[in-house]
């Protein structure tokens, strides 16, 4: 596998130098790197993930894509830099940094994801989703053993967002219409006296419903048509602690279980 060369504006700037660590180390370069290496290029401080985490999501990273090349890179900004990468099966990937505004212009995000296939656009969700975006999660129900679990957002689908506040949704369309959708919501608690940054993060597709059957739920992975994950974390000293799961926005619409 041969790279494309880095662009020389790019391989000059600091965003150019993280981005290129960020390859290296998806290319096993992370098996090498100490606590101190990784405090040395990564914001750790809190509510930053620590060093340990930091190298064993590298790991992650890395294991997941295994062999590859690099194929491109995306426009860029002094602080975000994207590189478009192809595995040995010949899937796409987005590998990107965010670095910080001044020096040391450690990095603030590292993140290594399929690329979308060039049949899905990817925008954010806007006001007009909401009707289609609720039948979405009707449709997507969870299924787990007996138990069907199937969320009703209401009429004004956003609403619990609007809420929690710092609600970032992102939806997918196929063919004009809308087949999965991604939110992130960031939240301040109090837990023990001490104030954390609580992330929400729920996911719901069905880029491959069943014919004859758009209400059919998901019950397996090898033949779910459809999936929903709702993650509930509070960063603390042992960053991502799992605390609950569920919907953070379950006070809001109806919760159906059918037995």
């Amino acid at each position: 596998m041969t790279d494309v060369s880095m662009p020389a504006e790019l391989a000059d700037s600091p965003v150019g130098r993280r981005l290129a660590f960020f390859i290296d180390s998806l290319r096993g370069g992370v098996e090498m790197l100490s606590d101190e290496d990784v405090t040395a290029t990564f914001v750790t401080e809190p509510p930053a993930p620590p060093a340990p985490v930091r190298r064993s999501t590298l790991g992650h990273y890395a294991a997941a894509i295994g062999p590859f090349s690099v194929r491109g890179y995306e426009a860029w900004r002094a602080d975000f830099a994207l590189a478009l990468l192809e595995d040995a099966g010949q899937r796409a990937w987005r590998a990107f940094v965010q670095i910080e505004a001044a020096a040391p212009y450690r990095i603030r995000q590292d993140i290594a994801t399929l690329a979308p296939p060039p049949d899905i656009t990817l925008r954010a969700a806007r006001p007009s989703d909401a009707a289609a975006l609720r039948a979405l999660e009707l449709r997507c129900s969870i299924v787990m053993g007996n138990v069907r679990v199937t969320y009703d957002r209401g009429d004004d689908y956003f609403a619990g967002g609007r809420l929690v506040g710092q609600s970032n949704p992102l939806v997918a369309e196929k063919d004009g219409a809308l087949v999965a959708v991604h939110c992130v919501l960031n939240h301040e608690l109090r837990v023990g006296g001490r104030t954390f940054q609580a992330t929400c993060t729920t996911a719901v597709s069905s880029l491959e419903s069943r014919a004859g059957d758009s209400s059919a739920p998901c019950r397996a992975p090898k033949s779910s048509a459809m999936r929903t994950r709702t993650r509930f974390c509070i960063p603390t000293s042992q960053w991502g602690t799992r605390l609950a799961s569920g919907s953070c926005l379950s006070g809001h619409g109806r919760l159906a279980l059918s037995v």
